[in-house]
């Protein structure tokens, strides 16, 4: 008479597949993650084999900004049409003159509701290292 009581590591070793077919499984299902794909003419509805082909994501997003179905980036991150930017350049401005008339970083930052080590990276030059403080 057997102890399995259909739970534990001897059910699970004699119901489970084979390793082979696991890794198997994991290659297939990696594989359907990193690739993608894309319409060769940019039309999304044109979805005729000859036109399809797998890519990566960044091939992918490269080929939508070159055929116009995507914008193209900004170049540089920190510019004013940057979306992501809670700051404008008069501000970033103004945080290094008031720093360096002797404000300090906290007071700067919650007055401009950023954290510390964004009004210190600023003022370092850490970050818009190529504004200019004219």
């Amino acid at each position: 008479m057997s102890n399995d009581t259909g739970r534990g590591p001897l059910s699970r070793q004699r119901n489970s597949r084979s390793r082979r077919e696991r890794i198997k499984a994991a290659q297939a299902e990696a594989s359907a993650w990193l690739q993608q794909d894309r319409e060769r003419n940019g039309v999304k509805t044109d979805n005729r084999l000859e036109n399809l082909e797998y890519c990566s994501a960044s091939d992918n997003q490269r080929h939508a900004v070159a055929t116009g179905l995507a914008p193209k980036p900004p170049l540089r991150r920190g510019t004013d049409n940057d979306h992501t930017c809670r700051l404008n350049e008069e501000q970033l401005r103004s945080i290094r003159r008031d720093y360096a008339e002797g404000r300090g970083i906290p007071g700067l930052a919650r007055e401009y509701r950023v954290g510390d080590s964004t009004v210190r990276n600023i003022v370092r030059r850490n970050s818009w290292a190529w504004l200019s403080d004219e």
